[in-house]
């Protein structure tokens, strides 16, 4: 079975503050799953239908599972899903004993499965679900300051991601108390995993939620995860990247020891647990962007450590360490870490006069336009088409923020990739039509046939108007309280 889905992600793409001041424990997914089949990039098109079996259709089509099923070593796949006891004593790989027991088979497995060995285990903290939840709301408390997550709802909102005037703290902490498992703090080394009751042995979603976690204590001890603050100089995008190396790396960890540890009717079982329906329904009530933030380390992470595995092992991957993936892109299109594509600088948006001023200013990556084109104005069902080919288009992003009172403008800076099809401009000019299809526009601007100064659009909306321009492969929108605002960002 496969072991993702409602994740949660220590990174805000959006912040762009230091990232070492908002940075929080890397927490751990429960196993569900988000989407159906295996991910995109690493995959074919497996499918299948087991009737009553439900998610377990997912499965597909064990043959063809591309570097997912390689890297989960797919010559031995099939006797693996039949694993969880020895062949020979039918001895459990994980014995029914007290969870503290049990710790050292998981840790034992998952060094052997990641080729590195533990010169000290760390001993897990054992949370109940309610404990875990409130561990989680007060780190929230004092890593997420109320300004940022006003300066975040506004940019949101200017994005048409949320709606105006959320609680994004609020919203925030209630998606992360109702999803997260355990974490694990490499700042001090603490790994916490949720269990009703340690006397008892792990269920199968807490088993795999340790091995997950000890992957990280693992990896950490020999390679240090490449979430320094130094390690983060460009920016939000690049934590979020090398925030996906960390955790594909531990999602794939925890996939093999399933397929090791767990036996196969409890995987199934799993596969149609009610409580891990529920949290992904749970998570599926938050908006769009918010919910696929949080599971863009694991889900697509993990297809990116499986590219790298695919091609050299473990060797390929404990080498990305040393060269974290710096982009978003070079996580969604992996080709590009490879060939070490860094991000354009675009150029700054536009400035504004006095009284207004700057309160921000951060990376735009491929990851969060992915998104916006996913569900324009927080609507999937408005989705452009192809929305992670247009995504493609993106090199390099720049977002910056002004505040005047109670007014907010937004300038966002974007570079074309040279080649990209559909071109970069029609996909923003696209979506920003659909994500606020109330907005009068400028019909005779449309097709680009506009005064000859590059702009594409101007939109004026009841709350907010925008001005994109596009020239030479930048595309430069701007977002304000009206156009003539609006026209001096998209410059």
């Amino acid at each position: 079975m496969l072991v993702v889905g409602a994740a949660v992600a220590a990174v805000r793409w959006w912040d762009g503050g230091d990232p070492g001041a908002t940075r929080r424990p890397i927490p751990t997914p429960p196993s569900g799953r988000e989407e159906p089949g295996p991910p995109r990039a690493a995959t074919g098109d497996p499918g299948g239908d087991l009737g009553d079996l439900g998610d377990l259709g997912d499965l597909g089509d064990l043959g063809d599972l591309g570097d997912l099923g390689r890297c989960l070593g797919s010559e031995d796949l099939l006797g693996s899903l039949l694993g969880g006891e020895d062949a020979l004593t039918g001895e459990r790989a994980i014995p029914e004993a007290d969870a503290r027991t049990q710790v050292d088979a998981v840790a034992d497995l998952v060094a052997e499965e990641r080729e590195l060995a533990f010169g000290t285990r760390p001993e897990p903290t054992f949370l109940t679900a309610g404990a875990l939840a409130e561990r989680v709301r007060a780190d929230l408390d004092a890593s997420y300051p109320s300004e940022d997550a006003d300066l975040d709802a506004a940019l949101l909102a200017a994005l048409g991601a949320v709606a105006p005037g959320t609680d994004l703290r609020a919203t925030v902490a209630d998606l992360l108390g109702g999803q997260v498992v355990g974490f694990y703090d490499p700042d001090t080394g603490e790994l916490v995993v949720g269990a009703d009751d340690p006397s008892e042995p792990l269920d199968p979603v807490e088993l795999v939620t340790l091995a997950h976690e000890l992957d990280h204590a693992l990896t950490d001890e020999h390679l240090g995860l490449p979430v320094d603050d130094d390690a983060f100089v460009g920016g939000p995008d690049a934590h979020a990247a090398g925030l996906a190396l960390v955790e594909g790396d531990a999602t794939l960890i925890a996939q093999r020891f399933s397929l090791v540890a767990i036996p196969f009717e409890e995987q199934l079982a799993m596969l149609v647990d009610p409580s891990l329906r529920e949290q992904q329904a749970g998570l599926e009530e938050f908006p769009h962007l918010l919910a696929q933030e949080l599971t863009f380390p694991y889900l697509e992470g993990l297809s990116f450590v499986c590219s790298l595995h695919a091609e050299g092992g473990w060797e390929a991957v404990d080498a990305a360490y040393t060269r974290p993936p710096t982009t978003t892109a070079q996580i969604l299109f992996p080709e590009r870490y490879l060939a070490a594509e860094a991000a354009v600088d675009p150029p700054d948006p536009g400035a504004l006069p006095g009284p207004w001023d700057r309160s921000r200013t951060t990376t735009f990556g491929a990851a969060p336009l992915l998104w916006l084109f996913e569900a324009p104005g927080d609507d999937p069902g408005a989705a452009l088409d192809r929305p992670r080919e247009r995504a493609a288009a993106w090199a390099g992003g720049e977002v910056v923020q002004w505040s005047d009172g109670p007014h907010r403008a937004v300038g966002l800076s974007l570079v074309e990739r040279d080649g990209a099809s559909p071109p970069l401009c029609d996909s923003v000019q696209q979506w920003y039509r659909a994500a606020f299809p109330d907005a009068a526009t400028d019909g005779s601007l449309d097709g680009g046939d506009g005064p000859g100064d590059g702009v594409v659009l101007r939109a004026d909306g009841e709350r907010q108007d925008a001005v994109l321009r596009c020239t030479d492969g930048d595309v430069r929108l701007g977002i304000g309280p009206d156009l003539v605002t609006a026209e001096s960002l998209a410059r």
